[in-house]
């Protein structure tokens, strides 16, 4: 095999793993890249529904208060919304909740317990105890608040340990970088060791030979190893030398 073959190998082998390297460090970055911002989107999404039950939960217990407390009939209609879209931001809380389904359950508990006490008490005849009923709903309504605050916490947990997951990930995405890395380093060690070996001592020895020859009239007399361009240079300059000498003997 000839010089600008054998450079031309060294060089596509190098440029080959690099190639292979850089394929999968943006194939896993990119997967990184898309699991980090699904994430986000979990997080924030998650934030935001707790956020609007208890947004929601707090305009459903002012409308209750109005009503029973300063018999303010008017708010009805603002707690029959109110209760709307608790549930249909419970609703959005269920189609993301996989992973924290124990959480959902609990508000899904409290928010029936919550009701169940609301309409016993509108639908039931006869004299309404308030003193007794504010007694139940304070606990009733902390019960419904707290289920949903600790679903808050939960999904932040869940969270986090998704991300502590995916930085895990991210050191095995640039892992067969930094190994390519490290074996192109290697091979251009290497490469340089044969440079070095197999072409410059040669001609730099070839280079003193031919510089004894025509100075000093020593005789040519270097050794080179293989069959490539330099043995065959070499080769035809101990031709040229003997070809010097015997023209010099005549």
């Amino acid at each position: 095999m000839n010089i600008r073959k054998k450079i031309m190998l060294g060089f596509l082998c190098l440029g080959a793993m690099l190639a292979f390297s850089g394929m999968i460090s943006t194939f896993q970055l990119r997967r990184l890249s898309r699991n980090t911002e699904n994430l986000l989107n979990s997080s924030i999404k998650s934030i935001a529904v707790s956020k609007a039950m208890l947004d929601v939960s707090q305009e459903q217990n002012t409308s209750l208060l109005h009503m029973i407390v300063l018999g303010q009939t008017e708010f009805d209609s603002t707690f029959t919304a109110s209760r709307i879209a608790f549930g249909k931001a419970l609703k959005n809380a269920a189609s993301m909740a996989e992973s924290n389904a124990k959480g959902l359950d609990s508000i899904y508990t409290a928010r029936d317990n919550y009701y169940e006490l609301i309409d016993s008490f509108f639908h039931t005849p006869g004299e309404k105890d308030i003193e007794w009923f504010m007694q139940m709903y304070g606990s009733s309504y902390m019960a419904l608040t707290s289920a949903i605050k600790n679903y808050m916490v939960a999904s932040q947990h869940i969270t986090l340990s998704k991300a502590e997951s995916l930085e895990r990930y991210a050191y095995r995405a640039i892992i067969p970088g930094i190994i390519t890395l490290c074996v192109a380093i290697l091979l251009i060690i290497v490469f340089a060791f044969m440079m070095e070996t197999y072409y410059i001592r040669p001609v730099e020895r070839m280079t003193k030979g031919l510089d004894s020859l025509l100075k000093h009239r020593f005789p040519y007399n270097v050794e080179v190893e293989g069959n490539d361009e330099i043995a065959r240079l070499n080769d035809q300059l101990e031709e040229l030398a003997a070809l010097a000498r015997d023209r010099i003997k005549e």
